[in-house]
This record gives C-alpha cells, sequence and structure tokens, in this order.
C-alpha cells in the first residue's frame, strides 16, 4: 500500500463560507460609520495615500533568477516588464502602480485586468477600481472563486479569474475572497475627523464674523417682523463685506450683542490630533512624512529624514513584497511555465532616502581608518575620491603590539590545562578560549556544507519532476543518497582539519608543539592542506612529507590510526543521520502537498522553496554539532598522546544555557580513558557548549 493511501482516503475539499458579513457597525455602537465615510474624500487619508503614491514608484520593478549554484541574476529586461513600463496605450506603468497602491491602501484590495491577443497572449493591463468589481462565487461552499463580476456601466460582467490579477492586503474575516481594508478599524475616527472639519466649515460659514443680536434695550419697546427685517437688511449691507469696520450710530436705545464663536473658540486642533495620529499610525506612514499637524509639531529636518526612512520599512517595502509576490504568481506565470526559480523585486538601490548619509559615511569610513582596519587607499576608494596606491597602508598606534591569530595569553599559558587548583576566573578564560575557537569554526564548517544541501536540492527537484506523488517519495531518497560520497568526502576532511588544529593547539599545553615543517618532496613548498591522513601541496597538489623541526619536543599526530579509524566510522555515521534527517523533512513536504491537493508542480516548487528557506539552518546546525564533536576528540587525543594526563574534567559555560544534566555534571573528574556519568568520553552531543580540562598528575 502506498504511503499516501490513508492521506488519500482522509482527503476533502475545503469548505469556504458562502456568503460574507455585511456587519459594519463598531463595538459597542448601533451607527453605521462605514456608510458616512470615504476613504478619498478624507485629507488625513488622502495625504498619506498622495505620500504613498508619490513615493511606491521611485523603486522599479526587476526580476531575479536563481541558477544552480545559488546566485542569482537580476533581470532588467523581460517581456513581463516591459507590459508593466507600458501596460496599455493610454496610460505608463507609474500611474499603474500609483491608482493600485491607492486602492490597495484604502480598500484593502486593487486589481488589474489582462486583455489578451488572438494567441491567447496579454498584451495589456488595465487598473479597474475596486468600486466596480466584485469576486464571485455562486455563494458556493466548494469554490473560491469562480468569477469576477466587473460593472462599469451598471451592467455586470464576468471576467475570468485567469484574466484578473487581484491584489490582498492580508485577508478579510467577513469576505475572505478579499483583502482587509487597514482603515476598517478607523471608520469612527474617519468620521469624527470629517464631522470636526464639517462643524468648522459650517460656523465659519454661518457665523464667521461673528454674528450679532441687535434689540431694543428692555423697556425700549418691541420690533415687529418687518420692522426687524428691515434692520438686519441695513445692518448687513452697511457693516459687511468691504464696509466692515464703518462707525455704527443708532437713533433709538439699542443693544447690540456678539452671538457665535471667536476663531480661537473654534480651534479643533487637539480633537483632529487623534484621528491623524491613528490613521498614519494604521498606514505606516508617520504622520510627520504625510504633512499631518500631529507630527509637524515636533518636526526638525534630522527627524524628518529618519521618519521617512522608517515610512519605507514600515509601509512602502512591505507592500513591494506582497505586490510582488501577487505579480509572480498571477502575472509572470503568463509569460514564464515553471517559476520556481523566479522573483518579482523592486529596486531600492538608487532610492535617496535609504542611502547612506555622506557625511555619517566618511565619518564611519574615517573610524575604520583610525582603528587600523581599513587603508588609506581603500578609504579613498570607499568614499569614491581619487586613490592614491601608494597609501596602500594601515594607519596604527605605535605601541600595539601585533599578536598572531589564535595566540593564547600569557596568563592561559601558564594554566597549563591542570584542573585542580584552578580559580573560577581561569575556568572562565579556559571555556571562553576554546569557545571563540569553536565559533570560528563554525562558519567554516557550515561553508563546506551548505553546497551540499544545494546539490542535494536541486537533485531532488529534478528527480521528483513529473512523477506521481505515490513515486516522490522514492525518487527523493535516491536522490538523497546519490550525494552520500560527497558528504563522506567533505566530512572526512573537515573533521580531519578541526582534530588537527584543536589537538595541536592542547599540544602545547603540555609542552609539545604543533609546530612542524611539512615540505613536498616534489616541488619544495611548505604551503599544504589536510585531507584525511595527507598533506597535500598547494603548490603542485602533491603529497607532502612532514619534517619535525623541533626534537626535544613531541608534536600531536592527527594522522594516528586510531585517529583515522575515529574519522571514519564517526563521518561514515553522521553522514547516515544527516541524509535520513533530510528525506524525512523532504517526505513532509511531499504529504502536506497531497493533503492540500497540489499539483505535482507546486509540491516540486515547495520542495525548492524548503531548501532555499532551510539550508543555511541546516548547515549551521550540523557545522555546530560536527565542531564540538570533533573539537572535543582532538583535544582527548592530544591529552593521550601527551604521556602525562592522568584525568580529565567536565567544565560547562555555567550561564543560564547549560542543559541541567550537563549543569549537574560541572566539575566531574574521571580517568582519562573512562566515561562520565552520562555515558560520554567528551562534550559531542548537538548544539553542546561545554569543554575537558585535564590533569596531568604532577
Amino acid at each position: 500500500m502506498s504511503i499516501f493511501t490513508p492521506i488519500r482516503k482522509a482527503l476533502q475539499n475545503m469548505i469556504f463560507p458562502s456568503g460574507y458579513s455585511s456587519l459594519l457597525t463598531m463595538p459597542r455602537s448601533g451607527f453605521n460609520y462605514a456608510d458616512e465615510v470615504n476613504g478619498y474624500q478624507s485629507a488625513i487619508i488622502m495625504a498619506c495615500v498622495n505620500w504613498i503614491q508619490r513615493t511606491f514608484p521611485e523603486a522599479p520593478v526587476y526580476l531575479r533568477k536563481r541558477n544552480a549554484d545559488g546566485s542569482w541574476d537580476d533581470i532588467f529586461d523581460h517581456a513581463m516588464l516591459q507590459l508593466l513600463e507600458t501596460p496599455n496605450p493610454y496610460y505608463d506603468g507609474l500611474l499603474l502602480q500609483q491608482a493600485t497602491v491607492a486602492d490597495f491602501t484604502i480598500d484593502g484590495n486593487a486589481y488589474w485586468r489582462k486583455i489578451r491577443s488572438a494567441a491567447n497572449r496579454v498584451v495589456q493591463l488595465w487598473w479597474i477600481p475596486s468600486t466596480l468589481i466584485e469576486p464571485y462565487w455562486g455563494y458556493s461552499t466548494t469554490e473560491y472563486i469562480t468569477s469576477y463580476k466587473y460593472s462599469p456601466g451598471g451592467f455586470p460582467e464576468d471576467v475570468p479569474v485567469e484574466d484578473i490579477v487581484h491584489f490582498r492586503n492580508g485577508l478579510d474575516p467577513q469576505n475572505i475572497r478579499k483583502g482587509l481594508s487597514p482603515l476598517k478599524s478607523l471608520f469612527r475616527e474617519i468620521f469624527t475627523d470629517d464631522e470636526a472639519a464639517n462643524m468648522t466649515a459650517a460656523l465659519l460659514k454661518n457665523l464667521g464674523v461673528p454674528g450679532v443680536v441687535i434689540s431694543p434695550k428692555d423697556g425700549q419697546g418691541s420690533m415687529n417682523a418687518e420692522g426687524a427685517q428691515e434692520i438686519k437688511d441695513w445692518f448687513k449691507k452697511t457693516f459687511t463685506g468691504d464696509r466692515r469696520g464703518e462707525p455704527l450710530v443708532m437713533s433709538a436705545s439699542t443693544e447690540v450683542g456678539q452671538f457665535g464663536f471667536s476663531p480661537q473658540q473654534m480651534d479643533l486642533k487637539a480633537l483632529r490630533r487623534i484621528p491623524e495620529e491613528r490613521i498614519s499610525g494604521v498606514l505606516g506612514v508617520p504622520a510627520i512624512v504625510a504633512g499631518l499637524g500631529a507630527g509637524l509639531d515636533r518636526s526638525t529636518f534630522a527627524n524628518f529624514a529618519e521618519a521617512r526612512e522608517m515610512a519605507y520599512e514600515s509601509n512602502i517595502i512591505p507592500s513591494q513584497r506582497i505586490l510582488g509576490a501577487v505579480i509572480k504568481k498571477q502575472l509572470l506565470t503568463e509569460f514564464e511555465q515553471d517559476t520556481t526559480l523566479w522573483q518579482v523585486s523592486f529596486d531600492l538601490s538608487e532610492v535617496r532616502v535609504l542611502q547612506e548619509d555622506e557625511n555619517k559615511k566618511v565619518e564611519r569610513v574615517g573610524k575604520m581608518v583610525t582603528g587600523g582596519f581599513l587603508t588609506v587607499a581603500d578609504a579613498q576608494r570607499e568614499t569614491g575620491m581619487p586613490v592614491d596606491e601608494t597609501q596602500n597602508v594601515y594607519l596604527r598606534p605605535m605601541m600595539l603590539m601585533p599578536v598572531p591569530a589564535g595566540t593564547k595569553s600569557a596568563k592561559t599559558d601558564a594554566l597549563q590545562l591542570k584542573s585542580e587548583g584552578l580559580t573560577e576566573e581561569m575556568k572562565s578564560i579556559l571555556w571562553k578560549r576554546v569557545d571563540q575557537q569553536r565559533v570560528a569554526w563554525w562558519g567554516v564548517a557550515s561553508k563546506q556544507v551548505e553546497p551540499l544541501y544545494d546539490a542535494e536540492g536541486d537533485a531532488v527537484v529534478s528527480a521528483v519532476k513529473g512523477k506521481s506523488p505515490a513515486k516522490m517519495a522514492a525518487a527523493a531518497e535516491a536522490a538523497i543518497n546519490s550525494n552520500k560520497p560527497d558528504w563522506l568526502k567533505m566530512m572526512t576532511k573537515l573533521l580531519t582539519n578541526i582534530i588537527d588544529d584543536f589537538g595541536g593547539d592542547t599540544a602545547e599545553d603540555f609542552g609539545g608543539t604543533k609546530v612542524r615543517t611539512i615540505v613536498c618532496s616534489n616541488c619544495g613548498g611548505d604551503r599544504v592542506e589536510v585531507d584525511g591522513n595527507k598533506y597535500i601541496c598547494v603548490n603542485c597538489h602533491e603529497e607532502a612529507t612532514p619534517i619535525y623541526t623541533k626534537a626535544e619536543k613531541w608534536t600531536f599526530d592527527p594522522t594516528t590510526a586510531a585517529i583515522r579509524k575515529w574519522i571514519k566510522q564517526h563521518g561514515a555515521e553522521d553522514v547516515v543521520t544527516i541524509l535520513a534527517t533530510n528525506l524525512d523533512d523532504v517526505k513532509r513536504v511531499i504529504l502536506a502537498g497531497v493533503d492540500e491537493s497540489q499539483s505535482t508542480a507546486q509540491i516540486g516548487r515547495n520542495l525548492r522553496q524548503f531548501y532555499t528557506d532551510r539550508s543555511p539552518f541546516k548547515a549551521m546546525r550540523v557545522a555546530r554539532t560536527e565542531v564540538t564533536k570533533a573539537s572535543s576528540f582532538g583535544t582527548q587525543e592530544a591529552a593521550k598522546q601527551s604521556g602525562v594526563v592522568e584525568t580529565k574534567t567536565w567544565l560547562t559555560s555555567r550561564d543560564d544555557r547549560v542543559r541541567d544534566e550537563h549543569e549537574a555534571m560541572d566539575g566531574e573528574s574521571v580517568k582519562l580513558n573512562e566515561v562520565f556519568s552520562n555515558g560520554l568520553e567528551y562534550p559531542s552531543e548537538p548544539m553542546c557548549r561545554c569543554v575537558l580540562t585535564f590533569h596531568t598528575g604532577r
């Protein structure tokens, strides 16, 4: 029975909601604010949207294609890019982008319609306002979207799904076929700002030149309607318009009182700050960038530049990623049959606000020169100045003494790695020395492991292509095992070099040396690489012969029969474990695709994405495990070769990351050839950071 049979039996179609919720009232309110607001008529929203529209097209669209070696090629000349640049005969790609991001921001949805030629090729793109088009599914529970209803003149037209590019800002829980407008949570704030503007306008219109009340003084008689209208008309004619400020003289005892609001009384600044702050916060455009009062109160040129950069990071760049993913899925497929190795990206290299400030750059480079990290010539090259090649020098203080990399301090050398009598400070110094050396090896090792994961990913994707889901697992297993020889070769070389490095350092701590001259008998060169139990000359690639130059000291030998046996045995075991783990991961990806009724092509794309995303992590995990294991074994073998070590002690990092079982072992000592209480000869478990110390018994 196929491993996929149980999954097929349990597989059911996804059930979708047949309708959608029309609940638009806000919490604790029965008033429908949504019917009373329009994003395109809100000054605050349009201030933010206008900034987004002007800024979004600054970064042109381009394509990236992944090569077999994992590198990327940038592609700026492609049929799809040409279409995006000139989408139709009436407007260009910049206008298309501006209209799209406006709808995307306000409504949460934006739409393009594809116009096809007689040969069914997409030759034009048209933006459709989100108010004129809706996804349609016939209120079915088994169909997500069957078509789009486009109503340009009141008469709906059915547009096929494949002829629409639908950009969604997330998914709306009230209608999962559409995106979610970020402004839905702000209907009250938008309404509040609109009402504040309407109130101010109405007051200015009706009572803006403060209204007055003209009436007879108490006891001075009354006024009929005709007389009142006559006085009103006379007052307006005499004291409004260009005649404002004229003196007023009344023939009878009259009281003139102000009735209305002064400009100070009509100041609604505080009331309008809250909508500004919340709307700009939800849209990811700081108020200062949009020119809103809530941001301008505290604006300076310095924080304005930082705010623009923040607006890019919180709005523009995330939106570009979303739109790029949709374009890849719904448009690039019209031009490329397999888009697995493609990316739709936006070129941010020329966006000025994201470029490093020139003054800060010069200051940074200057510090690197005076700190001795960068030559003067390199600094000139970095800052775009004429390069003087005679200044290819480092500026370093005369009082600094150069120390070769990897050299231990005198204090550490004095320890002689004797576990008895070590102070806590000495133990900390010892642990840090070994840990730093291991961390340096992590990067070296992961760079050797990661290409094998990339090659394995290519082999797996190629092997499962065109296979039915039932045969994919077997094809993937064969592809993974085909790389086993390369894994074994890499593992042998890696373990040998790690053991040589750590064992040599340990030898020096016990009066020995790892210094030896290795001379090539063919060319006389002394630059070599370790390959298993051989030394290979870098110059002519022939085997070199080690010559020990200090007869009075013993020298650590990384090529003994015991070490070669350990490397062969543990290397083979670890490779088997790694490949088995890889196969399990691949099977999970395949099973997940089958569970979701995905096509074989989509499962292949999922596998490609899995290796792309996970290879660096998996490579580092293997690197850390092998470095810990080989470094511990190498130090123990050096201790054995010294002939003076009697016992060994388990030493932890003594921080909150130590495992409970290892914390209990801290300071545990056993004879050199015995195992510790956890059954291990030395620290070798994955991600372990413990080290060994030794006692000579002298």
